[in-house]
């Protein structure tokens, strides 16, 4: 996926890792230094732990059977 910035590429895979379980692996290609690089790592580093809060917080809105 082309970022928005029209130089980097992103690629996220999700990994099925058993009951209740995944992975994501984010990858953001073609970062122009490290410092751009660092900004980036937190920024998806935030995301990522936003998104398990979303979904934490909807799996424990789901009726266990």
């Amino acid at each position: 996926v082309a970022w928005g910035d029209g130089v980097t590429n992103l690629s996220i895979d999700f990994y099925d890792k058993g009951d209740k379980k995944s992975q994501i692996v984010i990858q953001h290609l073609k970062i122009e230094n490290a410092e751009r690089a660092a900004e980036l790592k937190a920024f998806w580093e935030q995301r990522v732990a936003e998104l398990k809060l979303v979904l934490e917080n909807s799996l424990s809105e789901i009726p266990h059977q």
